[in-house]
């Protein structure tokens, strides 16, 4: 019989696992930075990360671009081959009956957090128009230019990204606790009109 420990370290153990291979970009600093930036704050990103700014900028970084597999592709492939090798070690008979619901089953209404402030984003209040790459994308860019390109013509400060800089995963809303704030009402509402602007 397995470690009431280890019981429930075996789902987190595999969520890690499965988001260095699905989302490899989980739990690091995530920024867009525009070619107008020179307001950006001076200690705002370190040695290291200003010297990978000219291998990695999208008009290079395109050219590098092959097409991924779908997420669900990747996911499955992962899932069964974590799911394959556990099934043949000494895990109790219900620890993988427990294990083969969690490689086969998607996050139900998953939220984005952002790790750096605790805040999140439920999935179930954002408009099917939109997902959680768009309210990324939104909240981490970083230019002077405050048109960003869009058609919006609102009053929001989007183009110095309020979570440019921090870190980010996808969870099941079983790990968001009370220490979390939800910002769904304030942050959604404003993505999809600054979207749907053009």
């Amino acid at each position: 019989m397995p470690s009431p420990y280890f019981k429930e370290a075996v789902p987190q153990y595999l969520v890690i696992l499965e988001e260095a291979v699905v989302a490899p970009w989980a739990g690091k600093r995530i920024i867009c930075i525009g070619d107008y930036a020179d307001d950006l704050p001076e200690d705002f990103l370190t040695d290291r990360e200003k010297a990978m700014i000219p291998n990695n900028l999208l008009y290079r970084y395109a050219d590098r671009f092959t097409r991924p597999s779908p997420t669900s592709e990747t996911n499955v492939g992962y899932c069964l081959r974590a799911y394959m090798y556990l099934m043949g070690s000494n895990l109790s008979t219900g620890m993988k009956k427990e294990l083969k619901s969690m490689c086969f089953t998607p996050l139900i209404d998953p939220v984005l957090r952002n790790l750096t402030t605790k805040e999140y984003v439920r999935s179930t209040a954002v408009p099917s128009d939109i997902n959680f790459g768009h309210i990324l994308l939104l909240k981490i860019c970083w230019t002077s230019d405050p048109s960003m390109s869009l058609g919006y013509r609102g009053d929001e400060d989007f183009h110095r990204g309020a979570w440019a800089g921090h870190r980010f995963d996808i969870a099941s809303p079983e790990w968001v606790d009370s220490t979390w704030k939800d910002v769904s009402d304030a942050v959604v509402p404003k993505v999809a009109a600054i979207f749907r602007a053009g």
